[in-house]
C-alpha cells in the first residue's frame, strides 16, 4: 500500500467426502485455516492479523431413490421421498490488534429436511442458530426454500431467510442472511459435454 503496510490473505483447505452407492447416509467434511493481515504501516497500532481455523461438517441421510416407475404415475409416499441433514460449524478466530490478542470460539448448528414433489421439484426447510461461546451469545436463521433442476446435474434453490444472521466464515456454506436467497449449483463430467457418447461411438 501507499503508507507502506503489506497485507496477506491466505487460506489452505482440506476436503473429504463420504458417500457410498450402496447407503442412504453421507457425509461431507471441509477444514480450513485461514489468515487475513495488514502490517508495517506508518501507524503500527492499526496492524492487524486474524488467523481462523474453520470445520464444516455436514451428515445426510436419504430416504429413498426415485424409481423408473415414478414418472407413471404413482401415489408419492412422503417416508420414500424425503432427506434429512445436520450440520456443524466450529470456528476458532485469534485476531490480533497492535500488540493485542483476542481469542474467540464460535460454533454454528443447524437442521435441513427436503421432500421431493417430482423428480425436478423439490420443497425445503432449514434452521440454523450460531452460538458464540465467549459472549455467550446466540443468533437465529430459519426459513423456506424451493428447488428446481432444469436439466441434468443441475440444481436452483430460491429461498428465503425469516430471519437470519451475518457471519463471513459461515454465511456461504449456510445461506444464513436475513431475506431472499439464490443457490445454483452444477456438476460437469463426461456425461455433460457427451464425451462418453464421443468415446463409445469410437470404439
Amino acid at each position: 500500500n501507499d503508507d507502506g503496510s503489506t497485507g496477506l490473505l491466505a487460506s489452505a483447505s482440506l476436503a473429504f467426502a463420504y458417500r457410498p452407492l450402496d447407503s442412504r447416509w453421507s457425509m461431507l467434511d471441509k477444514l480450513e485455516f485461514r489468515v487475513d493481515e495488514r502490517v508495517g504501516g506508518a501507524n503500527a497500532e492499526n496492524d492487524f492479523r486474524s488467523r481462523r481455523l474453520v470445520n464444516n461438517f455436514v451428515l445426510n441421510y436419504v430416504s429413498d431413490a426415485w424409481q423408473a416407475e415414478d414418472g407413471q404415475g404413482n401415489v408419492l409416499d412422503l417416508q420414500q421421498r424425503s432427506q434429512f441433514s445436520i450440520f456443524y460449524g466450529s470456528k476458532y478466530v485469534l485476531d490480533t490488534f497492535g500488540a493485542d490478542d483476542y481469542p474467540a470460539y464460535t460454533d454454528i448448528l443447524g437442521a435441513e429436511w427436503r421432500f421431493d414433489v417430482t423428480p425436478r421439484l423439490d420443497l425445503g426447510l432449514r434452521s440454523s442458530v450460531l452460538h458464540s461461546w465467549d459472549q455467550g451469545t446466540f443468533a437465529w436463521a430459519f426459513g423456506p426454500n424451493v428447488g428446481f433442476s432444469p436439466f441434468t446435474n443441475a440444481w436452483v434453490t430460491f429461498g428465503y431467510n425469516v430471519r437470519g444472521f451475518q457471519d463471513r466464515d459461515f454465511q456461504d456454506a449456510h445461506h444464513t442472511a436475513e431475506g431472499l436467497y439464490l443457490v445454483l449449483r452444477m456438476k460437469f463430467d463426461q456425461h455433460t459435454l457427451g464425451l462418453d457418447t464421443a468415446s463409445q461411438a469410437a470404439r
